[in-house]
């Protein structure tokens, strides 16, 4: 054993290359040791990129990668998404060329200030940039674009809803405001701070009312505040004296209801105050129109829904010879004559019960049987909630009125007659010299039927050529003033007519005037 470790040292010293094939199994044993740990390094590496890229694509923030000069170099697959493209596309494009700002437009009205954001393809970014340092390479930058469009919408939303509300509030002629517990106003609407004596809201603000109105006023406004804050219990539509504008005395109507956090507890009060100074203004002129109504020349009827008589005015009695007395409690059928059908009946009945105002004319019977007439307007009367519990009738004697209309209708159809049966020709025309109507002397003298007469010019079909332009003169000296004139008109046959005519304006209809034109035939 000895001699063999000795001759075994002795050859590795005459031959030194022994000793490495000695430590081949052992460098080779290294060597695979190294290299499987390589394997599995860069298996794992390899997972990791792939998670990476993973995560990387998974984002919905837009993200890409530019090198030093300004080229993509890698992106998401949120940018190829949202540009409807492929990789192949936008790797290697300078970024300034992709995101070109108001790309497309496509931007609705709320994201029109581009100072919240990028705005891109319709959409708002909040776009943040990182740079990308690493050891021994170039420079490179990381952009990340977050769509912010929903929340840009949600907060101008909010701030238009904001300013809705406050726009309202301000321009409510109510007092509205919100004190804290301390009985600070933080909230105070137009009508309030200057109620309050301020010259603009940051007056009142973070100010009880002992700033603002006399100790008395105050201290009562204080225990009211008090009341609420302490019970969490509203105060409703209460009277109470206060302030107008210029500080005189005013009667306003208070609510003031306890303002609760989200755990119920209360921090504060809401109040609203309405002026009702007006409204007890307006009592005596309620008691100006009830003497109105009492000296009224109308004669005005209040009912039940029955019909049954509950008021009636002095001029009631005037027209009808009824006392107030005997009238009250009864029927308003008391005034029937029989002249009126049950179906207008029914019609005024069902409009009034539908709560339609009804107009139209009776003729009624007097206590002491006289007939009369009178034009009615009967309107149904509305309590708070909308329901009708009675009626008003204002009635208004229109006896001589028809007296009149009745001589006119006779005295129409008696020109009317005298008219037809006139051996003189006798036309009417509208302003422009139209027919309107004619009698029968005219349709003979010159040889037309009435249809063929109504709604033609006067001057085209009775005249010449020659005679024409004196025609159309005359018709419009007619329609200012009277006129008297010689001349030849033509029949329907051609042949010529001598006549004197006349002319004048004539009421047509309401204001507007027509023309009378009247032909004697002369001709020999």
């Amino acid at each position: 054993m000895p001699l063999a470790f000795w001759a075994l040292v002795y050859l590795h010293r005459i031959q030194p290359n022994i000793i490495t094939y000695d430590l081949a199994p052992i460098i080779f044993g290294a060597i695979g040791i190294l290299l499987d740990r390589q394997r599995n390094l860069l298996q794992v590496i390899s997972h990791a990129k792939k998670e990476w890229e993973a995560i990387f694509d998974s984002f919905a923030d837009l993200i890409l990668v530019t090198n030093s000069e300004g080229m993509i170099t890698r992106c998401n697959h949120a940018v190829i998404d949202r540009l409807n493209t492929r990789f192949v596309n936008v790797i290697g494009k300078p970024l300034s060329e992709i995101l070109t700002p108001n790309q497309h437009g496509g931007a609705d009205e709320l994201l029109d200030d581009d100072k919240k954001g990028f705005l891109w393809f319709g959409r708002l970014y909040d776009v943040s940039t990182y740079p990308i340092l690493v050891n021994g390479a170039k420079r490179q930058n990381l952009f990340i674009l977050h769509d912010i469009t929903q929340r840009v919408k949600m907060e101008n939303n909010l701030a238009l809803e904001r300013n809705l509300l406050r726009t309202l509030i301000d321009n409510l002629p109510d007092r509205i405001y919100v004190k804290d517990i301390q009985g600070r106003k933080t909230i105070s609407n137009t009508a309030d701070w200057r109620a309050s004596g301020g010259k603009r809201m940051e007056d009142v603000i973070g100010k009880s009312d002992f700033d603002s109105y006399p100790a008395e006023l105050a201290n009562k406004y204080w225990s009211d505040d008090k009341t609420v804050l302490d019970s969490a219990m509203p105060i409703i539509n209460r009277e109470e004296p206060g302030l107008d504008v210029q500080g005189n005395p005013v009667w306003v109507m208070t609510t003031k209801v306890p303002l609760r956090d989200e755990e119920e507890h209360v921090v504060g009060l809401v109040g609203v105050g309405r002026d009702i100074t007006n409204q007890k203004k307006q009592d005596e002129k309620l008691r100006q129109l009830s003497r109105a109504v009492e000296q009224s020349v109308s004669t005005i009827i209040i009912t039940d829904l029955d019909g049954d008589i509950v008021y009636a005015n002095p001029q009631f009695t005037v027209t009808t010879g009824y006392d107030l007395d005997e009238a009250l409690g009864k029927n308003a059928r008391i005034l029937k004559s029989g002249y009126t059908s049950q179906q207008d009946y029914k019609c005024l009945w069902d409009s009034i019960k539908s709560g339609r105002e009804w107009r139209g004319e009776f003729q009624n019977l007097k206590k002491n049987g006289e007939m009369y007439w009178e034009h009615a307007t009967i309107s149904p009367i509305l309590n708070e909630a909308g329901r009708i519990t009675h009626f008003l009738a204002v009635k208004e004697d229109i006896t001589e009125r028809k007296r009149i209309e009745s001589e006119l209708v006779r005295e129409k159809q008696f020109l009317e007659t005298l008219s037809l049966n006139s051996p003189v020709s006798i036309t009417v025309l509208d302003e422009v010299g139209n027919i309107v109507s004619s009698n029968s002397a005219f349709e003979r003298m010159f040889g037309y039927m009435p249809s063929e007469i109504v709604g033609k010019n006067l001057d085209a079909l009775i005249s010449t050529e020659e005679t024409l332009q004196d025609a159309v003169a005359y018709t419009r000296q007619a329609g200012a003033g009277t006129i008297h004139a010689f001349g030849k008109r033509r029949r329907k046959d051609g042949q010529l007519v001598n006549v004197e005519l006349f002319g004048g304006p004539v009421p047509l209809a309401g204001e507007k005037n027509g023309i009378l034109a009247i032909y004697h035939d002369i001709t020999e």
